[in-house]
């Protein structure tokens, strides 16, 4: 977390006059003369004052002026230098709004002789709001964190690392400097003016400069009505009278809480001497400023010195204090170095302290464990590999989860205090009818304050409470408008995304920026309010909510996702931090009466020259030391990059996520005790913190360095989270059927055989490289699944078979259904034969075009049917036939059942007709159950017979098999036995029915192969007329070479599965697709989606030659000059490894494969080539694609046929 200014929040007299301490006060009492407001009896005159307190300052010509500009500019640019010089070694920067003050107004203490007119409260005011915000940007621009990270540590597996010129530096850094400062002036009215929160430091800073301006120039303490005094009487800031109160309250600004090693902002300190040299009594504000400046020329000269000789002396950044061996070893020494003293000073010893007990943790115990129990096998100093990275992930865990507690908490008080009393009002308004104010409600006050008093009247007055009204505001034309807010903020957050995209080009997306720049304005109004409560703005909290929720919206997937993570971190802690300043620095002219538009036209101009300073500073140190290295070890940067990688999954060192998770748990209840010790003597002895559960385990990155992984190219994606708009891409492509096409164009615009892209927040990765395919389908098969969706959206219907489960019950599925096709069922000519005559009878023989697609779907379920069930549909047989009838209400269900799956029956009907869609699946189930039954019943009355049968079966081959009777052998489930049954007549049916569609269409649409078939025919002999189908046997449909090849051309053209995919169950590798070449290695996240084009692939050019689009059945063929085409995994018709289409089988007698839907295939084309001597098409449209479980051609396959013979007769 980014502390604020931290400090007591104090209200007085703009001039007080401080009594000595009576007998009855302590010494650290603060007193003051009691003023005529002490008085009970003028009350009613404050708010009058106050008006004209303000009326007074509307025409104070001081509130802006060119010189406060230009002095806070050098100021600002000072500490710009220190906070660049710290941030890189530390990660810690200072606000040092008093230390600006003081060094303000001593500058104009020094030239006071010189100049025309006095420096005023008001114009101190413009001089530490323009330093505090030149010297933050550093911080606010990731020069100490997200630069670093970006330009250093990031991998070039997470395209890295980025290195920006100057004016890219410039342009970012003004990019993101100005929106958070522009969105806190709205915020002003309602927590400073409306809530009165009391933002501590911006209090404490008022106070500092009312009483530097306290003496005139005569040298006596003279009273006059300052900003200070009107604030004390209007404010609601908490003013304790007692011992206690006051000595806590300057004890406030002592002490910086901090978390962790964040990006800090130190908040400045008020000692609680009251003899200070910035707070002491008003007695001796007449100090000598030469002895002063003396000493602040000293203090510097001494630093100066030894920074010079360090340089050349570097051992003395490193004294071995605990000796050399523990310094050598361990890296124990000691930095003596002045500026970390004076920073220790500003920090508070509650932080430092909290520090030391860091250090001593992290290096003293985590370190040494680490190296020792091998956790961390490198040298020490290693940020990789070595303890010193290692300790950085526990640090983290103690740090994220601190954001969301302590967020959390800010968020959810004020509901838990002001929930029950607002409802309590607002009931009663609602019972009392005041509709119009119930939404005007305020949060009731919790308590009353007290101002200050004298000694005096301590023991004989009552507390006085004040108003829980609104302060009275600044004039008007002290106020920034709100039409110019509007116009700034949107002008400034266009010129964030324009400067952004100009810096880092394509790297981050545009939807990226906006959803950073709103999470920074949302988080930024939890910041402002952690800052006026508690004076810390948890701006590395916010930060680290940011990455957490980018790691949610972005996918892992995403070659980016590392440095989108830190640049939306970077936009939204800018934000933040600048919003928080902004509104410090408006408290502090609240209470002296500046002009809050001079503020913020001051912290424009501020972060404007700001930006640029820090931009030429870093890059000054960056060029002139080596970072990361010696003693800029930017661990801010590292722990930035680290919080980024954790978040996107990219795994811990060995052993740390559980040290990252008892460190966290322990945090966890330390920072409940922190919140519930507030205002507890005791909390600062409370070490601040993170808790957060880490799941991620270290095998992910011993993967990627294991197999040398590299990231794949990206699907440019106007949305990089969830990726809507290529889902609405595809989702367009498929309606107007062309999803192909544009599938297998995306690899050829990106020049890549795999791609990652995401769908909604799952990963995906499309590949069709050979070699991917084959590890996913084979050599690594059992590290993916068929994923879940299928199961989901198949398994009404289908139920657990072999298509629609995994792992050992696939392989039950698949050992039970494997002996049925390994009989040649080819063999029972009269079962095809019978079918396919009913088929032939089906086409018109005059001549009049005919679909044949739907009839080859009736074909094919005809014949999937008796195969498996013994009773077919007949569904080619006319509406009116017995059997058809029978069978009817089956057919219909089942085919609705298709269509509903492929969609076919349109997007509604998958969301509102669900409840057709499972009656459908019941009528289906209903009919199988009952053959099911049937077949049970037999086997239980002729156990042997159905023996005996199997065995003939087996030996023979020759008897009719009945898929149904053999599985009641295996298993008595019918719930298995259906979902099998059910499993395979969906894929039987579908494939070769599309099969066929296209074959015909490939034929009829290519004359010349349509004629060289019919000759390849006849030379076999097949066409004369003697020739009987019993002649058709498998042996020589395989001679049939042309055929053969037809059919293979047409499932490389037109895949009958064009494409398909695996879910990852375990992190995996694929073997290509990694980096710019796509040659190397890429990783495959666990649950990632992993597709496979087979349709792109079998057209690839590199593959398949220059004329892979065509048409070309001779690519198959030997001839004298060459062989014909040789394929592997390339070529990919029934899928391939142990899911292979089960219905492809190696026969062992011939030692080759066979695959019964090409057998079933090449008999219905010889058969309808041997009934008709011409084919023609009927369509002139080129083949578009219909893709639904299959794919066939959206037209359909009409032709016009001439029966053999036909034309003999006419002549």
């Amino acid at each position: 977390m980014a502390p604020g200014r931290s400090s007591p929040e104090l209200g007085g007299d703009p001039s007080p006059k401080y009594s000595p301490p009576d007998n009855d006060e302590s010494d650290d009492d603060l007193q003051r003369i009691p003023t005529a407001e002490d008085d009970p009896r003028n009350e009613p005159t404050a708010s009058a004052e106050v008006q004209r307190f303000l009326d007074e300052q509307e025409e104070h010509r001081q509130n802006f002026t060119v010189r406060g500009v230009l002095v806070g500019t050098v100021i600002g640019v000072i500490i710009c230098f220190s906070n660049t010089y710290f941030g890189l070694q530390t990660g810690w920067v200072s606000g040092m709004t008093m230390p600006a003050a003081l060094i303000g107004f001593t500058f104009f203490k020094v030239v006071a002789r010189y100049i025309n007119y006095p420096f005023t409260p008001v114009e101190n005011v413009l001089v530490q709001t323009v330093a505090g915000a030149v010297g933050t940007m550093p911080l606010g621009c990731g020069f100490v964190g997200v630069l670093p990270a970006l330009n250093f540590i990031l991998k070039p597996e997470e395209n890295g690392p980025l290195i920006l010129s100057l004016g890219q530096l410039i342009l970012w850094s003004l990019g993101i400097c100005f929106f958070g400062v522009v969105f806190a002036v709205p915020l002003r009215k309602e927590v400073i003016i409306r809530e009165k929160l009391k933002f501590p430091s911006g209090t404490a800073t008022a106070l500092v400069i009312s009483v530097l301006h306290g003496n005139g120039d005569d040298e006596k303490i003279v009273k006059h009505e300052s900003g200070l005094e009107a604030a004390r009487r209007r404010s609601q800031d908490i003013l304790r009278r007692s011992k206690s109160g006051s000595r806590e309250l300057l004890s406030q600004s002592s002490a910086l809480s901090a978390d962790g090693i964040g990006d800090m902002q130190a908040a400045p300190t008020i000692s609680e001497n009251p003899n200070s040299s910035v707070l002491g009594p008003v007695a001796d504000h007449r100090s000598d400023w030469k002895t002063k400046i003396r000493l602040l020329f000293i203090a510097f000269g001494v630093s100066a010195t030894y920074t010079i000789i360090s340089y050349f002396i570097p051992q003395l950044r490193d004294l071995p204090i605990f000796g050399l061996p523990l310094a050598n070893q361990w890296l124990w020494t000691l930095n003596p170095s002045p500026a970390y003293i004076g920073q220790g000073i500003i920090m508070g010893p509650a932080t430092t302290i909290h520090m030391l007990l860091g250090a001593i943790l992290g290096w003293g115990i985590l370190s040494p464990l680490a190296k020792n129990k091998g956790w961390a096998p490198e040298k020490v100093d290693e940020w990789f590999g070595g303890s010193k990275g290692w300790i950085v992930w526990v640090s983290l865990a103690i740090m994220l989860a601190d954001s969301v507690i302590n967020l959390g908490w800010l968020a959810l008080r004020p509901l838990i205090q002001y929930g029950p009393l607002y409802m309590s009002e607002f009931r009663e308004r609602a019972r009392r009818g005041n509709l119009s104010e119930i939404f005007r409600l305020s949060y009731p006050s919790k308590g009353s304050y007290t101002a200050l008093s004298s000694s005096d009247q301590t023991s004989n007055r009552k507390t006085q409470t004040i108003s829980d009204e609104p302060e009275i505001d600044a004039p008007p034309s002290h106020l920034v408008s709100n039409r110019l807010v509007l116009s700034l903020l949107g002008l400034s957050i266009a010129f964030c995304i324009f400067a952004i995209r100009i810096v880092f080009g394509n790297l981050i997306p545009y939807s990226a920026i906006l959803v950073s720049i709103l999470l920074a304005l949302l988080l930024g109004i939890m910041g402002v309010r952690a800052q006026g409560e508690t004076d810390i703005n948890p701006v590395s909290g916010i930060s680290k909510l940011t990455q957490l929720f980018f790691a949610v919206i972005t996918p892992a997937s995403n070659p980016n996702a590392v440095a989108i993570n830190l640049l939306a971190g970077a936009v939204s802690e800018s934000g933040a931090l600048q919003a928080g300043d902004m509104m410090q620095d408006l408290k502090t002219g609240h209470l002296l009466g500046a002009s809050p538009k001079a503020q913020f036209w001051g912290q424009m101009i501020g972060s404007g020259v700001g930006a640029i300073v820090s931009a030429c500073v870093y890059k000054l140190y960056t060029h002139v030391y080596e970072i990361p290295a010696g003693q800029f070890q930017v661990p801010t940067g590292f722990v930035w990059i680290f919080t980024a990688r954790l978040v996107t999954g990219q795994g811990l060192p060995e052993m740390a996520w559980q040290w990252a998770v008892g460190a966290g748990c322990l945090w966890v209840l330390l920072t409940v005790t922190r919140i519930m010790g507030q205002g507890k003597w005791w909390q600062a002895l409370v070490p601040g913190g993170i808790a957060v559960a880490v799941t991620f385990g270290a095998s992910r990155r011993q993967l990627i360095k294991k197999h040398g992984c590299l990231a794949p190219k990206e699907l440019p994606s106007i949305d990089p989270f969830l990726h809507i708009d290529i889902f609405l891409q595809s989702f367009s492509e498929i309606k107007t059927h062309s999803i192909l096409e544009n599938y297998k164009k995306r690899f050829d615009d990106l020049n890549c055989t795999t791609y990652r892209t995401g769908v909604f927040r799952t990963p995906v990765i499309v590949t069709i490289d050979p070699e991917n395919i084959k590890s996913i389908l084979a050599t690594d098969f059992q590290s993916y699944s068929i994923g879940d969706d299928r199961k989901r959206s198949m398994g009404a219907l289908l139920g657990s078979g072999i298509f629609t489960t995994d792992g050992a019950e696939w392989q039950h599925s698949r050992d039970m259904l494997r002996p049925n096709f390994v009989r040649s069922q080819i063999g029972d000519v009269e079962l095809f034969e019978k079918h396919v005559s009913r088929l032939i009878q089906a086409i018109p023989r005059d001549g009049s075009t005919v679909d044949l697609a739907p009839l080859f779907f009736k074909f094919t379920l005809d014949v999937a049917t008796e195969f498996l069930f013994g009773v077919s549909t007949d569904s080619l047989l006319p509406d009116d036939s017995p059997s058809a009838k029978e069978t009817e209400a089956f057919v219909e269900a089942f085919v609705y059942c298709t269509l509903f799956l492929e969609g076919k029956e349109g997007l509604w009907s998958m969301w509102f007709h669900k409840k057709r869609f499972y009656a459908a699946c019941a009528t289906v189930h209903a009919w199988v159950d009952g053959l099911i039954a049937r077949a049970l019943e037999e086997k239980k009355s002729h156990q042997n017979h159905l023996d005996a049968g199997s065995e003939e079966i087996a030996e023979t081959g020759t008897t009719r098999h009945v898929f149904l009777h053999d599985l009641v052998t295996r298993t008595t489930d019918k719930i298995k036995i259906r979902a099998e049954l059910l499993n395979i007549l969906l894929a039987g049916r579908d494939t070769t029915a599309s099969l066929l569609s296209n074959v015909f269409w490939s034929l009829t649409h290519h004359q010349p192969s349509l004629h060289r078939l019919y000759a390849e025919l006849d030379a076999a002999g097949l066409l004369r007329g003697d020739t009987g189908y019993r002649d058709l046997g498998f042996n020589t449909l395989k001679s049939l070479p042309y055929l053969r090849a037809t059919l293979s051309e047409s499932l490389r053209l037109h895949p009958v599965v064009p494409a398909n995919g695996r879910q990852a169950l375990v992190d995996t590798v694929l073997p290509r697709g990694g980096g710019p070449d796509g040659k190397s290695p890429m990783l495959v996240p666990k649950d990632a989606l992993v597709a496979y084009g087979v349709y792109a692939m079998q057209r690839r050019e590199d593959l398949y030659g220059a004329d892979a689009q065509e048409w070309k059945v001779e690519r198959w063929l030997d001839d004298k000059e060459k062989k014909g085409l040789r394929v592997g995994w390339d070529y990919l018709p029934f899928n391939g490894g142990p899911r292979i289409c089960i219905g492809q089988h190696a026969n062992h007698k011939s030692g080759k494969t066979e695959q019964f839907a090409l057998t079933e295939a090449s008999y219905v084309v010889v058969r309808l080539l041997q009934e008709f001597e011409a084919m023609e098409a009927r369509d002139t449209e080129p083949w578009r694609e219909m893709l639904t479980l299959t794919c066939t051609s959206l037209g359909g396959c009409k032709v016009g046929v001439t029966p053999r013979g036909s034309r003999g007769k006419e002549s």
